[in-house]
């Protein structure tokens, strides 16, 4: 359970993916998105989660407002500014289901096929102290809501999806990320 059945990196501008696994997406107007499922989930109870990169328009900052049209086949996603201004905006997002990863096991023993997440974290957010995660080797604070992320492990390269939330004492923070390579990337919120 857990694992990533859909996920996806977003050229805000385009609508297509940077990298992805089980989806393709388009854009159908500004801050208009479509992912389609290359094979269906079996239902429409999945649970999507979000994030923004920094790159895009300087309109204001972004914030997914919503998804919707959650269909077997796909989904929507819907991207504004604080001042409900429709914008271009790189996103991320991930899907998860209730139905079991697919485990084989080989005749030599327990090989096991997972495709769940590469790396995960909590950090503490005053700190930036790493409280529990895999994959991840260190998290340093470079200023006020922002940090650098250094993978133990290496991912092959720099297209993979980065999906985070964030809390403040204001509310939800907007969680976007950049400087993405195989060895880590930067988060700053705000």
């Amino acid at each position: 359970y857990g694992t990533a059945k859909a996920w996806g990196w977003a050229n805000g501008n385009t609508g297509a993916f940077n990298g992805s696994m089980n989806a393709t997406g388009t854009r159908t107007g500004v801050g208009t998105y479509v992912v389609t499922f290359d094979t269906p989930m079996p239902n429409a109870n999945y649970s999507i989660t979000t994030s923004l990169s920094n790159s895009g328009s300087s309109n204001g900052l972004p914030r997914i407002v919503s998804t919707g049209d959650q269909t077997a086949t796909g989904f929507r996603v819907f991207i504004k500014n604080s001042d409900d201004l429709v914008l271009d905006w790189d996103y991320s997002f991930a899907v998860f289901d209730n139905t079991p990863a697919e485990v084989a096991l080989t005749t030599f023993g327990d090989v096991i096929n997972y495709n769940g997440a590469s790396a995960w974290g909590r950090v503490a957010g005053g700190s930036g102290n790493l409280e529990n995660g895999s994959n991840i080797k260190s998290v340093t604070r470079t200023g006020t809501g922002a940090y650098s992320v250094v993978f133990t492990t290496p991912m092959p390269n720099n297209t993979y999806a980065i999906n985070g939330s964030a809390a403040s004492a204001t509310g939800t923070a907007i969680f976007q990320a950049s400087a993405i390579t195989p060895n880590g990337f930067n988060v700053a919120m705000t």
